[in-house]
This record gives C-alpha cells, structure tokens and sequence, in this order.
C-alpha cells in the first residue's frame, strides 16, 4: 500500500488508521500456508445518522443495528467464497481442467493462456468476473502474461485460505481498479456494473449511480470519498447475513439435519419395509385405481381368449387369433377410457362429490391418460402385430378343407391371399388408424413439444405445444376409422337397426359454455396450511388463491376468549396460513406481477401471518459467492432505506439461487407441528419428483403431514 502522502486519498480517518488489518499489497497473502491458522479481526462499526437512511427522527436504523451488533461478524464473512464446490474448491479439480489445455507440454513449465483462468477455476459462463479476479490476484504484474501451474497453485491457495483476511483482500483488489488502497464511487459503479452483468442483471446507469451513493453514503460517514478494507468488509457482512430463514442454508447444516431426521444412507429410511410403507402411506388412490384398470383389462383380454379358444377360427390360427381379439377387447376399452381424464367438465362435476374425490385421485388425471396410451399401444402392437405376422397367413396358407369347413363361409368360401386381406376395408383402416395414432403418440412426448428459437417465426406457430395441440386432432379421425373397422368386420348380423326421428331441429340454436374447469389447485381449502409452489410463468394459477385467502383473512371477525389471555381467529373454510415460492431464471420475469405483489405486502403488512411471499433469481449466484456478494449487500441496504427490493421492485426481497428444497420443508415441520400441510406445484416435472419424495419423508418422519398436488398449467 502506498503512504498516506503519496496516496491520493490522504488523510484518512482515524478508523482506518487504526485498523487492525494489514498491508493490503496482493502480495501479503501468497499462499494459504503463509496466512494465519487463526484470524480475528475487529469490525470497525459505523455510525451515521437516522437522515442518512431515510428514516423519522426517532426511528432506529435498521442497517446500523445491525452493524453495530458485532456478535458473530467473522463467522458470517468466512462464508465468503470465490470458487463452487464444484468446480474449483478442490485442488485436483483445478489442476485437470489445468492439465487438458496446457500449451507447452514438450518444453519448459506447463502454462496456459490468462483467457483460460475461467475454465481453470470453474468461471467460464462469467469471464469478465474471472478476468477481474486475474487482475486482483496478479496485482500490478503483466495481465495477459500465461499462467503457469505454480502460478495457478498460488491464486486457488489464496482464494480458498481458510483465513478470511485473504478472501476480503482479493475482493478488496478487484473494486480498487487503479490500486491506490482505497475504493472510491467511480470503483464501486464499476463494480456493480461487473456483478450484474456477472449475474445477468440489467440496471440503468441511475440506478448504478444510486446504489453506489448509497454504499459511500452509510459507509463514508467522514465524507473522504473512499472508503478502506475495514468498510469493505462491513459491506460484506451485511450482505452475508441476510435471514434466510425459509431460502437456502449451508450444505453441512442440511446434510446434518438430514441424517438425524433419518433421511440419509444409514437411517431408517432406507428400510425397504418402512419406505414401501410410506409410499403406499402416501399413493394408495394411486396404487388402488391403476390395480383396478389393470384388472378390468386382463378380465377382459382372459374373457376374449377363452371364447376365441373355443370357436372354429382357432383350428385355423390356433392361439394367435386368441391373443389378437383379447388384446383388441382391451382396446375397446381403453379407446374410451383414455377420454374421460381430459373431460374436464365431467372430472369438474365428479370432484364436488366428496366420497369419490376422495377415493379416486382426480389431480392424477393427465398421468392416468398417459398410463392408458401406454395401455393402447401395447394393444396395438399385440392385435396388429399378430394380424400381420400371424393370422394372415395362416388363412391365406391353410389347408383348404380345413378352411372349408371352419371360416369358410366368412369368406363365401373363396381363400384370399395375404395381398387381399391387406386390401380389405378393415385391414386398410386399421393401418391407417395404426400410422395417425403414431404420428400423434410421438409428436405428444417431451421433445417435439418443446419451443425451439431458432426457428422462424411462422414456422414456430405450429411447433412446440402447437404441434401436441394440432396432431392431437388426427384422434377424431382414428375414432371415426375405428367405427367403420368395426363394422366391416366378417359379422353374420347386423349390429344396428335404423330409428325413427327422435327430436326436431329448435328455432334457436343452444349456447354451451365450457368450464370453469377443476384442478389440483382447488383443492386447497381442505388444508390448514398450504405452500404453492410455481416455476416462472406457473405461478400464475396461483395468485387467485392467494387473493382468496387474503379476502378470507380480511373478512374474519377477531375472537376474544374468556377461558385464555389470547385471542384467536375463528376459520370457517380454507387454510390459516399461505407460502407463495416462486422460483424465475429471468429477471425480466417479476415485472409480470409487480401489481400484486405490492398489493399483497401491502394486505399482509399488518397481518403477517396471513400470507407469505419468497421469490428465488436462478440465474444469480448464491448470497456467499463474491460474484453475488455486492448485489446481496446493497439489496439489504437499500430495502432498509426505501423498502423496495433492488431486483423485483417490490416490498417482496428476492433470495438469490435456487432454494433449498429440504431446508424449506424442515423450517416448515417445525413451524406447523402437527398441521396438515398442501403442497401445490406447478412446473417442470423433474422438481415435482423430488418435492413429492420431500413430502412422503417428512409426513413419515414428522408430526406434520405434507400432502402433495402437481397442477397441470
């Protein structure tokens, strides 16, 4: 560090010149074996007044309580960290990603271009962060000069010294851009500019220059215009310590939790006997319903086989026509069936039936449909199949006495080749039918239903969900096929006879009006408590619960009772209590409900046990990744002094990352002993798998009983 008198920021305050914290030269710290085992630093608290955070005379400022509350300050900095864990917090890690580029294998110490730290570190998808990182470890030495092994041992051992001092000087580095040993607003602009970039932000240069103002406004109460590494680190601090109470926790906390609930390799969950118990605790509509379809199919395959081992074409084809006509009973049935899951007005009308809600699993319907398209094309593959490869040339091949005296008369007693059943009106509808319902069948699985971007924009409107939607629609000509494959089969009656006219046409035509529609989600009135759930744009079916929960909160009437010295609310329907997590990769994405989330806080401000907002960014790094540790910083500091969240502009604070799960559901357990909780998620269905298996675990492991429901949206 350069001396006062040759520092542009001479005359410092009396804070940083007694600072306990050493010669900030990059220098100082080479190497995690030249730093102290031991490292305690005092925070230098700082003052200012109650004008400065926008707050009433009178009023505490909640930054500076926070500040000046020195409890545990070095455990929250050490959670500072520069590396994931998995990518670079080990050694060997960085050393094979080292080993695959080196430039000069043959000659002299391996080395590796400076553009190439990124990749060595586990920061390729933000170079600009590693590239300033570089500039930070290197310090005045030459940038773009390559990296040597040796080079790269020395930088990975400061980053992850287990002596925080370290880490704070290389952050400290990266905002002093002209490296005097102060930081000034212009260092700070830049730095803020480099995080959200990092982390895909879009701020407006107002806003940069306010957030700037704002960190030299708390921290610079001397009004030098810099501020040093002791400010450095209470800014570090602040952002480190926000409550995460119900967002993220450290992996050693959860992993700990974990096991002692009985969750982990040696519990007792690992029981197959108590894990079988458990799901079918928590699956038994599921289980009892598919077992009835499975039943009702093979009844009717087993019935059709046995009365076709009994006729006179069995002498012809023996068991392959047995097979083929039960397995075309079972498509009888299903052909029907798989329509009733996605007739939603029916599935709407049979939900407000309690006794069949509650034995049959109505919320399952789409994964029913599904089962039962499996169902079919095992049918088909079975009817159409054995037709082809077996009953045709059987007859076509059969010994003509025997075919005399058995099918003969089907066939007016003429034997027809294999060509000229083929060319048959049954057999040419039942292929059609075959190839439309494999055209629908694929163009409906995960991939061709996903929206592809590069592609034109004309040619987008009939690709993705359009394309599920549009060949969805071939099914209304299989079933009309299907009608006219059964009725030129080789049938010795009639099977219809004509009507007379029933009804006549009205002088006004009748108006239908559809829906509205049941889903997963209405059934949230039945819990004490529920937790909704909902990746980016699923949360949309959501907000109308949350609206009906907050008028039912206002509506209640404020009970006092004579036998306790408390009150209560008295619930005549629906839960007490509501968790919105709303978890969006776009930052972009929270300008959609703004509106109401500023109208719920607004609502629950004065009753906070009503409803409960977490919003998650995924596309940022987590609060103790120093690519993200100034954004969370100024996040805490400017919801203090305005009350609006930096990211979605409402009073709503937005955690950053992805939430942890497990965590959530802990919080949550012990929040709510012995409630009955609905779980309500609408997203993709890789997360829906594991928060389903959270909630059969702590149903079986707690007092409290997580009930899970996937909403289709």
């Amino acid at each position: 560090m350069e001396t006062p008198g040759e520092s542009p920021g001479a005359g410092r305050s009396s804070a940083s010149a007694l600072s306990p914290w050493p010669s900030s030269s990059p220098s100082s710290f080479s190497s995690s074996s030249d730093s102290s085992s031991s490292c305690g630093v005092t925070v230098v608290p700082v003052s200012c007044s109650t004008n400065e955070a926008g707050l009433k005379v009178g009023e505490t400022c909640p930054v500076r309580e926070f500040l000046l509350d020195g409890g545990s300050g070095s455990f929250i900095i050490e959670k500072l960290r520069f590396l994931d864990s998995s990518c670079g917090r080990e050694w060997k890690q960085v050393e094979d990603r080292f080993d695959r580029i080196i430039l000069n294998r043959n000659r002299g110490e391996p080395a590796v271009k400076w553009s190439e730290f990124s990749y060595c570190v586990g920061m390729q998808k933000s170079p600009e962060f590693a590239k300033e990182l570089l500039r930070a470890l290197r310090g005045r030495s030459e940038l773009k000069s390559d990296i040597t092994k040796t080079e790269l041992h020395d930088f990975w051992c400061r980053m992850t010294d287990s002596c925080y001092y370290s880490r704070i000087q290389i952050f400290f580095d990266m905002c002093d851009r002209d490296m005097d040993g102060s930081i000034d607003e212009l260092d700070i602009k830049q730095m803020i500019l480099l995080s959200a970039s990092t982390n895909k932000l879009s701020l407006t240069h107002e806003e940069v220059e306010e957030y700037a103002a704002l960190i030299m406004d708390v921290l610079d109460t001397d009004e030098l215009g810099y501020i040093d590494l002791p400010q450095v680190e209470t800014l570090l601090k602040i952002g480190l310590s926000k409550d995460q109470s119900l967002a993220t926790a450290p992996h050693s906390m959860t992993s700990h939790r974990h096991d002692r609930l009985g969750f982990g390799p040696s519990g007792p969950n690992r029981n197959p006997m108590l894990r079988g118990e458990a799901l079918l605790r928590a699956n038994w509509r599921r289980v009892w319903f598919v077992l009835l379809w499975l039943i009702v199919c093979l009844v009717l395959f087993t019935w059709k086989f046995i009365q076709y081992r009994q006729r006179a074409a069995f002498e012809v084809m023996g068991y392959c026509v047995c097979t083929a006509k039960g397995a075309a009973e079972t498509l009888k049935f299903n052909m029907a069936v798989i329509l009733l899951p996605v007739c939603r007005n029916t599935v709407t009308w049979l939900r407000t039936s309690h006794p069949i809600n509650s034995v049959i699993p109505f919320n399952d319907n789409i994964n029913f449909h599904k089962l039962v398209a499996s169902g079919i094309v095992i049918g088909v593959i079975l009817h159409g199949g054995i037709h082809l490869v077996c009953d045709f040339p059987r007859i076509s091949g059969s010994d003509w006495s025997i075919f005399r005296q058995t099918i003969g008369a089907r066939f007016q007693y003429h034997q027809p080749s294999y060509i000229d059943i083929l060319a048959t009106i049954e057999v040419a509808s039942g292929i059609t039918m075959v190839i439309l319902m494999a055209v629908a069948f694929s163009l409906a699985t995960k991939w061709p239903r996903r929206q592809s971007s590069p592609l034109p924009r004309s040619v987008r409107r009939v690709t993705g969900y359009n394309t599920f939607w549009y060949s969805h629609h071939l099914f209304v000509f299989v079933y009309a096929l299907l009608i006219v494959h059964s009725m030129f089969l080789f049938l010795t009656n009639n099977v219809y006879e004509k009507t007379a006219l029933l009804s006549r046409a009205n002088k006004y035509p009748k108006l239908y009006i559809d829906g509205p529609y049941g889903a997963a989600s209405q059934d949230y009135v039945k819990y004490d408590i529920v937790v909704l759930i909902g990746l980016g744009i699923g949360a949309t079916p959501f907000l109308s619960i949350l609206k009906d929960v907050m008028h039912k909160m206002d509506s209640e009437v404020y009970v006092h009772c004579e036998q306790i010295d408390t009150g209560e609310y008295r619930h005549t329907k629906g839960p007490s209590k509501a968790y919105l997590f709303w978890v969006t990769r776009e930052h972009s994405s929270f300008a959609w409900f703004q509106d109401f989330i500023r109208d719920v806080s607004k609502k629950t401000s004065q009753n906070q046990w009503a409803v409960e907002m977490h919003n998650f960014l995924t596309c940022m790094y987590k609060e103790d990744d120093a690519r993200a540790a100034l954004l969370s910083a100024i996040q805490v500091l400017y919801h203090a002094k305005r009350g609006t969240d930096i990211i979605s502009k409402t009073p709503v604070r937005t955690h950053f990352a992805r939430p942890n799960w497990f965590r959530i559901f802990l919080k949550l357990s012990r929040r709510h002993r012995g409630a009955r909780i609905g779980v309500f998620y609408c997203g993709a269905s890789g997360l829906a798998r594991e928060l389903e298996s959270l909630c059969t675990k702590f149903s079986t492991k707690t007092a409290t009983r997580f009930v899970f429901h996937k909403e289709h949206y």
